[in-house]
């Protein structure tokens, strides 16, 4: 999002975009801006509502 104004950023990835299972206990489960059931997490809706205000004009 703010990588076209900055040269220094070569790209924007994300590790996972499901988590990838139920554990909350297990970190490696818990990587996703999805939950497994596809229900958005704080994350998603964050990014969202972040990208809907760029829109505007």
């Amino acid at each position: 999002m703010f990588s076209a104004k900055r040269n220094y950023i070569q790209g924007v990835w994300w590790y996972d975009f499901i988590n990838d299972g139920i554990d909350k206990k297990n970190g490696e489960h818990n990587f996703g801006m999805l939950n497994r059931d596809l229900s958005e997490k704080d994350t998603a809706s964050a990014i969202k509502q972040f990208s809907q205000r760029l829109r505007v004009k």
